[in-house]
């Protein structure tokens, strides 16, 4: 894929409205408007065809009326701006589709309380308990860890239930468990306790003084915990549909959707396939299958036998769920934490604001199993899976880089396929020159997330306790760019920053919800122009995907997804306006030809 900038645009438009098309015929829709293509050869446009969910013209709209017969649906949109749908590299859909239909949300700050108000978590989640007495088991998401770490008590005191209570933070990476949980996940006896944190470290599950567990549990333990806690077919089914209703607002068309599983607690899988059977997908879900160095299931006798038993159903999905809207292209897996959990992987111990001690380095999910993340690796990209690694500090992201690069040399050594196409996701803090080179020379992708790069009191905090001095250096974008690196924006989690966020953070380096809450920026080298950051969510996302001849750009032959806002997101003196920014709008989306949402 050529990468840099799109040096056409800066002809006049005369030389740029041409017209990319097919043999004549009567297109099922025409849209006129502002239309920005991402295609090279013709960036900007006036008029695109529709048939048969494909684009079959692009260009000036007398060419384009050509197309118009006595059937055709013909839409304009001369007051709003045309792209290519917007590809995020990066979420959790699958997720937070079960969060949404059988959890507690909770804010993590509101009128009501402060962040990191625990007691107030603990609150919001009984009142969801009074509500709904016939749970099993009760849920809640998004709590947020300031200075104190939560505790079972906590729960016990104001949580009036005898059912287990487990919360998981607004992050994503720890949960908060009150005693019956405990005894239900961890362990109802000293010696299952002991196992579990035998297990799992005392770093990742959290012990008083009589090392008993106080109810947080962090990274490795809280997926083993969450993902025995049991959802019906339905009940995900229902949630996927009540989300991807949130989804459709934010402005993306297609998802690459990472940590997806399919066991007996939870058939995600089974669920979207049901879904798209029915009709009843919208969006384009492209998911990684989550495996772990750990094993979550006491039917194999290994960790290793575990993975290869799960490596193995993803490859059968792949190679059997083939549909427009949704498809298994890889696995994912984890390979440290993050900042907000102390949890992320580096080079360097963490300072002592940490409160970890003179020689915490962070939770290293692989260490002593590289070898092993390496065939977990290679198993994938020999059977055509791609992979994307959790990677936040710098070791992590060594540790990633140097995987890929060895199983693609093993791969073309041994005449086998090495176009992989390989992620690295989140990439907090990277390492210098060798790292970057590792990532260049082995074709791997880094997905980051801009919205991320500002500097806020509430994440500054725990980014200086992590990395240290090196907090500054976090978030990079452009150094990936400069270096040749396919680099696409992410959103993580809830998809909770819609795709304006990410332009003005990319562009400007400031916190989206409000400028005025960036202490400083972070980074000013790293800022991207408007086209570089519109390229970052369309063509270098499809490619992350192995779709660049499907997705991400508009033009003949491609599926015909568009974003429609209100504001032109190609423009620099758009993208770092928060006058702009403030009142944009997404006008409308649409998928394979068809109007997905639209706001009149």
């Amino acid at each position: 894929m050529k990468k840099g900038t799109l040096s056409l645009l800066i002809l006049p438009l005369s030389l740029l409205v041409g017209c990319d098309k097919k043999t004549l015929e009567v297109a099922d829709r025409v849209i006129f408007g502002n239309i920005t293509t991402m295609d090279e050869n013709n960036p900007k446009a006036e008029a695109v065809a529709i048939k048969d969910k494909k684009i079959i013209a692009v260009g000036n709209k007398e060419e384009v009326k050509k197309y118009i017969g006595n059937k055709t649906k013909v839409d304009g949109f001369s007051s709003s701006y045309i792209f290519p749908g917007l590809i995020d590299g990066h979420a959790h859909p699958s997720l937070m589709s079960t969060v949404k239909a059988a959890s507690c949300i909770i804010p993590i700050s509101s009128d009501t309380h402060k962040e990191g108000d625990l007691v107030a978590y603990a609150k919001i989640m009984n009142e969801f308990i009074q509500q709904h007495k016939d749970y099993e088991v009760y849920e809640g998401y998004g709590f947020w860890v300031t200075d104190t770490n939560p505790t079972a008590s906590i729960l016990d005191q104001y949580c009036v239930t005898d059912k287990p209570v487990v919360i998981i933070d607004g992050g994503g990476h720890s949960a908060w468990l009150n005693t019956a949980a405990i005894n239900r996940f961890i362990g109802d006896t000293k010696a299952k306790r002991d196992a579990f944190i035998q297990t799992f470290s005392r770093n990742c599950v959290i012990v008083d003084i009589d090392d008993n567990p106080t109810g947080y549990v962090i990274e490795t333990p809280r997926y083993a915990i969450t993902d025995k806690i049991p959802h019906s077919k339905e009940t995900i089914k229902r949630g996927i549909l009540e989300f991807q209703e949130v989804l459709l607002k934010e402005g993306y068309t297609t998802i690459l959707d990472c940590s997806i599983v399919e066991n007996e607690f939870s058939p995600q899988v089974t669920a979207f396939k049901e879904l798209e059977e029915e009709g009843k997908l919208k969006l384009r879900y492209r998911a990684y299958y989550e495996v772990s160095e750990y094993n979550y299931n006491e039917t194999y006798k290994t960790p290793k036998e575990y993975r290869e038993h799960e490596i193995e159903k993803a490859i059968n999905f792949n190679k059997t769920l083939k549909g427009d809207h949704f498809q298994i292209i890889g696995i994912k897996a984890f390979l440290d934490g993050v900042p907000e959990a102390l949890t992320a992987w580096t080079s360097r111990a963490y300072p002592a604001s940490a409160g970890k001690g003179d020689s915490y380095y962070g939770v290293a999910r692989w260490l002593g199993k590289e070898a092993e993340l390496e065939d977990t690796v290679y198993a994938a990209n020999s059977n055509g899976l791609s992979v994307q690694l959790h990677t936040f500090g710098d070791a992590a992201i060594h540790l990633g880089a140097k995987t890929f690069d060895n199983v693609q040399t093993k791969l073309k050594a041994e005449g086998k396929n090495a176009d992989c196409r390989n992620g690295l996701a989140h990439c907090g803090l990277v390492g210098g020159e060798e790292d970057l080179e590792l990532i260049r020379r082995s074709n791997t992708s880094v997905l980051v997330p801009p919205q991320w790069s500002s500097v806020k009191e509430s994440t500054y905090g725990h980014e200086k306790d992590t990395f240290g001095d090196r907090a500054d250096e976090a978030y990079k974008v452009k150094t990936y760019i400069d270096k040749g690196i396919n680099t696409s924006f992410h959103t993580d989690g809830m998809v909770r920053n819609g795709a304006p966020e990410l332009f003005f953070a990319a562009t400007t380096r400031l916190e989206a919800s409000n400028p005025a809450e960036s202490i400083k920026v972070r980074g000013e080298n790293e800022k991207v122009d408007a086209m570089t950051a519109l390229k970052c969510m369309t063509i270098n996302s499809s490619y992350l995907a192995k779709e660049e001849n499907n997705i991400g750009q508009i033009k003949v032959d491609m599926m015909a997804d568009f974003t429609i806002y209100n504001v032109d997101y190609s423009k620099d003196e758009i993208c770092t306006n928060w006058d702009y920014f403030k009142n944009v709008k997404e006008v409308a989306l649409i998928i394979g030809g068809e109007f997905v949402y639209r706001i009149y």
